[in-house]
């Protein structure tokens, strides 16, 4: 290899050592931005869901499968039913679509009664009231395949449906 100049340096350390510096650049604009986000959020800011709020869909985005519980009006807050449980509710259901009322076990006059968590009832029902403390009221809406999927039941309630329930937790055996 042919001696360098007094003061000349290698080319393959220029290139290393510009690599180095561009890795530490970009090092440092990640940290930072990641810092100034963590930084910003503070608790509670409309930029963090809150624990007790649903996740919302992005506009245009279709709600999430499964059983959302708006609270209508607040039970114990203690006693929540177990599977195996049998529990007794008073419901009126309905379609989200149009809100023709499709059953209500309070216009029979009689509380419904199943057992939690067994598969007696459609699967919104078995996740949505296991969230329900005795005496609550809540509003379940449950997603197609959390109620009837593509199927619909007696005519009544057509394929793809999704549904709305008023239900009042009013014991567990």
């Amino acid at each position: 290899m042919p001696p360098r100049p007094a003061g000349a340096r290698a080319k393959p350390m220029k290139k290393k050592g510009i690599s180095w510096a561009v890795a530490g650049l970009i090092v440092l604009v990640l940290f930072g931005g990641v810092a100034t986000f963590f930084a910003s959020r503070k608790p509670g800011s409309e930029a963090a869901p809150k624990a007790s709020e649903p996740a919302k869909p992005a506009k245009g985005a279709e709600k999430p499968a499964g059983v959302e519980v708006e609270v209508l009006s607040p039970g114990d807050g203690k006693t929540f039913p177990q599977k195996g449980q049998k529990v007794h509710v008073h419901y009126t259901g309905t379609l989200a679509s149009d809100g023709s009322k499709f059953d209500s076990s309070r216009d029979r006059g009689t509380p419904f009664v199943f057992t939690l968590g067994v598969g007696q009832v459609i699967k919104g029902w078995d996740v949505g009231v296991a969230k329900m403390s005795v005496g609550e009221r809540a509003k379940l809406t449950i997603s197609p395949d959390f109620g009837y999927g593509s199927r619909g039941a007696g005519g009544v309630i057509p394929g793809g449906a999704t549904l709305i329930f008023d239900v009042e937790l009013i014991k567990i055996d």
